[in-house]
């Protein structure tokens, strides 16, 4: 059976919640990713404050909204397992050391490092998504 078979209906929101405030980050780091990509072919300095807007605007408070949403859905299932471990570990590591250094690197190097960065933080957002959506060893 199912876990989503178990879960009670009265928990929904806080999944649904979740998963939006995950996909928001996504789009926000994919969005940064992009707009400093283009900045080096031109209009540096409105892609540059896109790139940041975006980084405070988006990325920051998707995720906290995702860490805060995912640690009640932890609490009220009581999960347990690896999988549940290495994503609050890739989302806690990466999401935050990533995001505060897109802050810095929006501000002053939007078009040499940020875009490898904002790479780097989409891979590990991907890897996590994978652990939450196929929990391996389960």
């Amino acid at each position: 059976m199912p876990i989503a078979d178990l879960r009670p209906e009265s928990w929904e929101w806080l999944l649904f919640f979740h998963l939006l405030f995950a996909l928001l980050l996504f789009g926000g780091v994919l969005a940064v990713l992009l707009a400093t990509g283009l900045a080096r072919r031109g209009e540096a300095a409105l892609l540059g404050a896109v790139a940041r807007r975006a980084v405070l605007l988006v990325v920051w408070p998707a995720l906290a909204g995702t860490i805060a949403l995912g640690e009640a859905l932890a609490a009220t299932e009581d999960a347990r397992g690896g999988w549940l471990d290495a994503s609050r570990g890739l989302t806690y590591a990466g999401g935050i050391v990533g995001a505060g250094l897109l802050t810095w690197l929006t501000g002053t190097r939007p078009r040499r490092a940020a875009p490898p960065l904002a790479g780097a933080l989409l891979a590990v957002l991907l890897v996590a998504i994978f652990l939450m959506t196929a929990k391996p060893g389960r």
